[in-house]
Parts: structure tokens; sequence; C-alpha cells
């Protein structure tokens, strides 16, 4: 019954946004000059959001260098929830802010399908000034993923390579073999002994358990094509699989197989990655780079650690666009990636929550100067050179080899729409022993259908 109630709310809700914005995606264009003298941004004082700080130093170059009539306006919640239900309701009527973060738990794919979002392309396309943005540009597999229906609706500006670390002595102490190859597939048929033998050490380190278990699900969906794999003979074979590493999960910060970049590597930067193995190295661990679990072994994927959208009924359309070519921009982009602190050109050293830029230029340069470690490690001598040559080339390699990126960052993917709305409560009914299997791949097939589709 309560899933019953739950899918009428939800198809509700969908009707209701469809109406709405057919009848009222006008009115915020045709608000007076006076009430939207900037652009406008949302953000949580309870979630961090790279994008935030992003706009702080826009507006202090608009300040300085450009013009104040271009900064953005940030409004802050003091809940999560509180900023949702504005930002549902405005966008409902056609107003919100006119900077969307695609860290803010929003139905992404039903917005594009209402018309929420402008389409990039068509803004660029208006745009005759000499440095209009050109997307070759930029990395075209990372960008493809805010690709819909030939439209471009969520630019990615920062992504990190879906990646695990490991070493061979903790491989060959929690027995895994060495011809695992990091599929879902293979958990079931190669880590038999791990699961009998060691069962409270954490697969992907402490409390990234269900980070796994969501992301394995989400591997199955489709959802700018509105479809899903959840009925299929596949799924139901790996799902006992990715419940064991879901279960297999605890605190314990000390023990573990498998990191994260964010849990101990630089959250993935070239800089931060090198340093770490590096150090590791120094006190006798020899960490290697492999890629993160997926469904087939050769999908080498990544994710987007911070993306916008730009309002379709935002009146300063042309302002915004010219935000996101900051933000795209090659120094911008090297300055959150932390390389212009290496060459000395910035005292910021880069952040845990952004690894990689999308600027061809940027990464190309980024890639050089990593490739110099005796300028960004300290007490650097020849004989570590071999030890950071390895692990750069290595990286590099993967970073070209990424084949298929998310546009959901997998550290915060707990929150998106889909996982912390939609499909929730049926996982942890199943993860908690209150379903069997057949109800739950029914219900979350159910649920899912309902979400894309109606």
């Amino acid at each position: 019954m309560a899933l019953k109630i739950k899918k009428t709310m939800l198809v509700t809700m969908l009707i209701t946004v469809n109406l709405l914005f057919i009848t009222s995606c006008d009115n915020y264009v045709l608000k007076s000059e006076n009430e939207f003298q900037q652009l406008t941004f949302y953000y949580c004082a309870e979630k961090y959001d790279p994008l935030f700080d992003i706009i702080e130093k826009y507006n202090k170059y608009c300040t300085s260098k450009k013009d104040e009539s271009y900064k953005i306006k940030t409004i802050q919640f003091e809940s999560e929830d509180d900023m949702y239900l504005k930002m549902s309701t405005e966008l409902m009527v056609g107003k919100g802010p006119d900077i969307i973060s695609i860290s803010q738990r929003l139905p992404f794919e039903k917005l594009i399908d209402n018309g929420t979002f402008a389409n990039i392309n068509d803004l660029t396309v208006k745009d005759e000034s000499d440095d209009k943005l050109n997307f070759s540009d930029y990395n075209s597999v990372i960008m493809e993923s805010g690709i819909y229906k030939g439209g471009r609706y969520i630019i990615p500006l920062f992504y990190c390579p879906d990646i695990v670390f490991t070493s061979d002595e903790l491989l060959k102490k929690y027995k895994i073999p060495d011809n695992f190859d990091y599929t879902y597939d293979s958990i079931g048929n190669d880590l038999t002994e791990y699961f009998r033998e060691f069962p409270d050490v954490p697969f992907c380190g402490a409390g990234y358990g269900k980070t796994f278990f969501y992301q394995f699900i989400d591997s199955y969906v489709d959802q700018f094509n509105g479809e899903n794999y959840f009925t299929s003979v596949e799924f139901e074979n790996n799902l006992d699989n990715a419940v064991k590493v879901a279960l297999n999960n605890n605190e314990d910060y000390n023990n573990y197989v498998f990191l994260t970049p964010k849990q101990s590597f630089g959250g993935g930067s070239l800089f931060g990655v090198t340093k770490t193995i590096i150090q590791q190295h120094l006190n006798g661990i020899d960490f290697k780079i492999l890629p993160n679990f997926r469904r087939t072994d050769n999908t080498i994927s990544a994710y987007v650690q911070c993306a916008l959208a730009i309002n379709n009924n935002s009146a300063y359309k042309e302002k915004a666009l010219e935000f996101l070519e900051y933000c795209l921009s090659e120094n911008i982009q090297k300055y959150w990636c932390g390389t212009l602190s290496v060459t000395g050109n910035s005292s910021f050293a880069g952040s845990n929550t952004i690894a990689l830029p999308v600027n061809n230029n940027a990464l190309n340069d980024t890639i050089d100067i990593a490739y110099e470690p005796e300028k960004y490690i300290e007490s650097y001598d020849e004989s570590i050179s071999n030890i950071a040559n390895k692990t750069i080339e290595d990286y590099v390699e993967i970073i070209n080899s990424i084949n298929y990126c998310s546009i959901y960052n997998y550290d915060d993917i707990l929150n998106t729409y889909y996982n912390s709305i939609v499909i929730n409560e049926i996982a942890e009914n199943y993860l908690n022993g209150k379903i069997s299997k057949n109800k739950f791949i029914n219900q979350l097939s159910s649920a899912t259908e309902i979400y894309l589709n109606e």
C-alpha cells in the first residue's frame, strides 16, 4: 500500500510539473528589470558545493576586472530540504535561480524534458564574440554526459576518473586473486575467500558500502533514454554480489581492501595522487591505480564532480553564459585543479573535491607539470623519480582510456534525486532484509519506470 501511495504521489507531482511549466514558463522572463539585477544561485550551509566557491571567486573577479552587474547573488538556506522545496516550487512556475548546480538534489532528467534548462548550444549560436565557446576545446567524453536528445543542457566543469587504490600486499592479504577483473560479475566468482574470512573488513573503505550498492543500481538505469535493466538476468545474477559488498562494511578506517580518491588521494588530482603514492611508498606501501568496479571490463569510466545548468527562464542568459565561459577558461580550470600553484602563479593548491579539468589545454599543461614532481613534492630526490613517473604514466593511461562518464558524482551518489527520493526506501528495505529479492526487483523496476516515463 505504501508503495502504491508513493507511486501516485510521484505521478501527481510529475503531471503537476508538466502542467505548471506549460502554463507558467514565461512568467519569470516578463518580470521587471529592477527585480532581477543579478544572476542568482541557491546554496545550502550544511552541504558543500564546489560551484559556490567558484562563484565567490568569480564575483571578486567581476568587482576588480569586469562589471559588478555580472556578479552572482548567492542565496543561503540553512537546510537542504528548505532549499529544494523552494527550488522545486519556483521551477514549477517558471522561476527559480539562474544558475543551478548538478550537486543539488533535483530530478534533472525530468526538468530537462520539461524545458527547465537552457540548451547551451542555442546560446552559443547567438554569441557573436571572438572568444565564444567552442566545445571541441573540451574533453568530448566528459562533455557528452550533459547532452540529452542532441541538446547540451548540463555543462561539466571538472571530473574524476572512477578509480580505486590498493596494493599487491593488500590484495594478497585479503585473498583477492591476480586475475580479478573488477567487474560486478567477478565478485561472486573470485571473492569467496575474502567474504568468508574477512567479514568485518570494508571492501571499498569505511562507509562506502552503500555508495557501491547505489552505483551498482545506477549502472542498470539509462535515465536520459528512459530505460532500465532491472529485470535482466545479468542484474539478478549480480545483485547478490553487490549486496555482499554493501553489507561487508563498517566504520573501521584502518582496514580496507580498496580506497577511493577522496578518502586518501587528494580527491583524484594528478598532484594529489602522485604525492600520496610517493608518501606511501616512503612508508613502505606501494599503491597502484585501478579502474573502479563496473558492469563490463572494457568500460573505463569517470564521474563529474562539478557541473552547472542555466535556467531557461532566466532574464540574463547572456550573463550566465559569460560565467560559464569563465568557468571553462584555461587559467580558471588550472587554478581549481591546483596546477597554477605548482607553477608559482597561485597560492591555492587545489582541493579534494576537484580532480581534473575538462579544458583540453588545461589538462595537457597539468599532465606536463605533473611530470616535474620536484616542483610540488617536498624533499624530492632522484631515488623516488621512478615511482613518480610510473604513477603519472599509469594515471594518464587511465585518463586517456575513459570511454564513459556519469553526470553524477560518485562521492555524492546517495544524494541524487533518483537514489534519495525515488528508490531509497525500496533499496533500504532490501538491504535490511524486509523484502525478498523478487519483490525488490519488481518494486525497483516499477518505481523507476514511473519516474522515467510518466
